[in-house]
Formats: C-alpha cells, sequence, structure tokens
C-alpha cells in the first residue's frame, strides 16, 4: 500500500488533475483511482502439487459501488517437474474463484521446465458498496513444480482501482474540479476541490460535507453611471446569497438623496411599502426623523461636492420575506461634515432580482455602483 503509480498517462494537449490521495492522474474522460494495491513477498519459493493453488497475493479494499478494474501479472514459475503441462493462475473474490486462467509450461534446451511468458491480466466488475477481498492464486496442472512470486523471478503484483467515470468529472483543470452543483464528484477524496459554473463558487471536502472555500464577499456586479438620471441592474439577486453589499460611488449635478426601488421581472416595485427611520449627526446635534408608506427608499447621496462614502446593507431580497436594509453614507457638505444612516424594510413576499437607484431630487449622476454577494 502507499505506492505511487500513474495511469492512462495522456497527451500533453489533455488537461490534467492530480488526486492528491495516492498521485493518481485522472483525465478528463475519466479515469483510475487506487484503492489497493499489493505485491507478494521476496521469499524463495514455495512447493505445490497438481491442482494445490498457492496464494500469490490478496488486496482487502472499500469500495463506494462504482465499477472496479483488477489488474495483476506474475513473474517465473519454475520448474515442474513434468516436462510439459499447464500453469493455472485464479481470481478469487470475497471467497469465490471468477475466473480461471492458464499459460503453457515447456522444457527449454537445458531441460528446465519454466513458463512460456509471465502473464498480466485485468478483469473489471461492480462490486456493492462495503469491504472486499480479492485473492490471485496459481497451481500446476500435473505433476510438482515450484512457483516463485517474488525476488529475482519477478514480483507477483496485484492491485484494484476504481474506474472513475467522465459524468462524475465531467472537466477536469489542475488541482480543481470544474462541474456544477448538480454534477460534483460522486465519490470524492478529503481535500478535494471544485468550482462550480452555475454558482461561481468554490468548495472543499471535508471528508463528511463540501464547505465554502469562496471568500466572504464576491463582487457580482460594477455599473459605471454616466450622466444618467437613473441606472438599474437586472438578474443581481439570486438564491445562491442570502445578504448583499453596495457600494455607490457617486456624484450628482445637484445636492441630492439617493433613492432606491427594488425589481422583479424587469419593473421596479413602486408600491407605497417601503418604510425606513434615519438618523442625522452633524457638530454636536443628531436628529432623528421616521417615514413610512414611502414608494422607495433613501440609500445615499449624489452631492455635487464630491463622492461621499457611501454604503448599503441588502438583506434577504430574493428570499420569500420582507427585504429590509441599512445605508449610511457621510458627508463633506463644504462648511461641515455630517454622518446620516438609514434602516428599513419593503412590506412584500416578493423574491427581487435587481435594482434601480437614482437621484431623488432629479439630475443626473455619474460614477461606479459594485454589489458584492456575502456567502452564506
Amino acid at each position: 500500500m502507499g505506492r505511487s503509480s500513474h495511469v492512462g498517462h495522456p497527451n500533453p494537449s489533455e488537461r490534467l488533475m492530480t488526486v492528491l490521495t495516492d498521485t493518481q492522474i485522472v483525465t478528463a474522460s475519466g479515469g483510475l483511482v487506487e484503492l489497493g494495491y499489493a505485491v507478494a513477498a521476496d521469499t524463495s519459493t514455495t512447493a505445490t502439487t497438481a491442482g494445490t493453488a498457492t496464494t500469490l497475493a490478496t488486496v482487502t479494499f472499500v469500495a463506494d459501488g462504482s465499477p472496479v478494474l483488477i489488474e495483476w501479472n506474475v513473474g517465473i514459475v519454475s520448474p515442474p517437474v513434468v516436462a510439459s503441462g499447464l500453469l493455472n493462475f485464479v481470481l478469487n473474490i470475497d471467497g469465490s474463484d471468477v475466473r480461471t486462467y492458464w499459460g503453457s509450461v515447456r522444457n527449454d534446451p537445458q531441460g528446465t521446465n519454466y513458463l512460456d511468458n509471465s502473464l498480466s491480466l485485468r478483469h473489471r466488475y461492480t462490486p456493492s458498496a462495503g469491504s472486499h477481498t480479492v485473492v490471485v492464486k496459481a497451481y500446476v496442472s500435473s505433476g510438482t513444480g515450484i512457483i516463485h512470486s517474488g525476488g529475482v523471478y519477478g514480483d507477483a503484483l496485484l492491485r484494484v482501482s476504481k474506474i472513475v467515470q467522465a459524468t462524475q468529472w465531467p472537466a477536469v483543470t489542475t488541482g480543481t474540479i470544474i462541474c456544477t452543483s448538480s454534477t460534483r464528484p460522486a465519490s470524492p477524496f478529503v481535500g478535494q476541490q471544485i468550482y462550480e459554473t452555475d454558482t461561481g463558487r468554490k468548495y472543499l471536502y471535508t471528508g463528511s460535507t463540501w464547505v465554502s472555500d469562496t471568500p466572504g464577499l464576491v463582487l457580482l456586479n460594477s455599473t459605471t453611471v454616466s450622466s444618467a438620471s437613473s441606472v438599474s441592474v437586472d438578474s443581481l439577486f439570486s438564491s445562491t446569497y442570502d445578504n448583499y453589499l453596495i457600494i455607490p460611488r457617486v456624484s450628482g449635478t445637484l445636492n441630492s438623496g439617493l433613492s432606491m426601488k427594488l425589481r422583479s421581472s424587469g419593473s421596479d416595485d413602486s408600491s407605497a411599502n417601503y418604510s425606513y427611520q434615519s438618523l442625522t449627526g452633524q457638530s454636536t446635534s443628531a436628529t432623528a426623523t421616521n417615514s413610512s408608506s414611502q414608494t422607495s427608499w433613501v440609500v445615499g447621496s449624489s452631492y455635487s461636492i464630491n463622492y461621499p462614502a457611501q454604503d448599503i446593507l441588502l438583506v434577504a431580497p430574493n428570499l420569500p420575506a420582507r427585504t429590509s436594509y441599512r445605508a449610511s453614507f457621510t458627508q463633506d457638505g463644504g462648511s461641515a461634515i455630517f454622518y446620516r444612516t438609514f434602516a428599513g424594510d419593503l412590506a412584500t413576499s416578493t423574491q427581487y432580482t435587481g435594482m434601480t437607484i437614482y437621484p431623488a431630487s432629479g439630475g443626473t449622476f455619474s460614477g461606479v455602483i459594485r454589489t458584492y454577494g456575502y456567502s452564506n
């Protein structure tokens, strides 16, 4: 066990993945992952009589229901007492002989009988999930012989490998498997990494579950605004993320607040179901206001003097529940700096997919609006 081997060396144009558990190479079209390996002990010879089998190698492995490939080869068997005869090799699985193979034995010019060639054989079958034992045995058909299973005569080798289907690992790059959320590897190994093309997320297999290997914030959209009265972004919110961070860096032609409406099916929700509470701090004073039954939220500023520092936290816009938000910004008004924060909700259970942002007092605004998803 623990020996390194390479299976199915592909041509250089193929993309490869190194399976870190046993340095196997698996190609995008499928491959083998070693489950068990054995070599007969390098001892002297073992006597056998006709019809009496001698065990050469044994492998016990754990199957997951996938098909496996059994490979074995044996070295020279020498010398049977008979001048000619048959040498039989038996494949035994879980106590039952399932295959028998034979090779001829003949005299050489010096009068020593030996096997014409060593054998290299393969057998494919699909075991049930669980532990299984594979044994390779050998015996001569007549007379008494000596079977060399190791040492200078060549090793008797037995290997069991799982056959990895191309449909299990549909595309492969070095180190990371490319798949979708519905085509993850059926039998992942500890430490295996995948990237899902439909969710844009990385995962790592711990041995019992897949955990996200994606950073906490993932940039989903960056929209450049140029002298626009409003900007709408669709196909933005989805079931992939529950919560979002929106950072507008904009300035306007007027000293105006920045408003937001949520969208679904490509249309703004302009119902009077938006509500929010605001708190403003300026110099040594603070004021608070409350607004309900509005047709939009106040989320920031498009002040004409400079680009305000501001951010918007949007909670559960794509879930079938009320959407809530919190927005804050700090503004240099020229003569004083003030800080404002807003928090509120939208009293619907619509699953929104987009947003519209615009200067509340009219005019146009320019800049960049970036939206990030918080990894669940």
